[in-house]
């Protein structure tokens, strides 16, 4: 019975966590569009390359810098969509598309200015991963749950099952 309870407990916490973790990025992305915008200059744009066991995968590096005010600031953020190891072609289309020496758009959060995008709105299949996993453990562990509650209620005609006062 106290295995169940945490099962139930543990899944619903982690579904969610996740739902919410997952649901971080979109909102950013979204927000970043009617964010203000100042220039900004690419100071390196790369190719990371990645290498396990089994596979290699690429990413952009892209750094700019921007000044908000007074303030300079530096960021590697081209979007706020969940980032994951992709192909070299994918990679090296970002980078030929944000040379390093170019000028940029920053997009930059009005509240926090060190917050910053370069493509605002950009959203991927990565994004509704941890969204549709985090509801799916949400689910199975209401379903735990509910199954924890009717087991301590018990069955009707299970000798366990204490009497209803009149």
């Amino acid at each position: 019975m106290v295995k169940n309870v945490i099962l139930a407990v543990g899944l619903l916490v982690a579904g969610i966590w996740l739902t919410l973790y997952g649901v971080e990025h979109p909102i950013l992305s979204l927000r970043a569009s009617g964010w203000p915008t100042t220039d900004g200059l690419v100071v390196n744009s790369d190719v990371e390359t990645f290498r396990s066991r089994r596979n290699v995968a690429y990413s952009a590096k892209v750094n700019y810098s921007y000044k908000v005010g007074a303030a300079t600031y530096t960021s590697d953020v081209v979007e706020f969509s969940i980032e994951g190891g992709g192909d070299q072609l994918t990679a090296r289309q970002l980078t030929r598309q944000f040379p390093a020496g170019s000028k940029v758009t920053v997009h930059y959060s009005p509240s926090d200015p060190k917050t910053a995008c370069l493509v605002p709105g950009a959203l991927s299949w990565r994004d509704a991963l941890p969204i549709t996993i985090g509801l799916i453990l949400t689910f199975i562990g209401v379903l735990a749950a509910l199954e924890v509650v009717r087991a301590k209620r018990g069955k009707p005609g299970d000798p366990k099952r204490p009497l209803k006062k009149r």
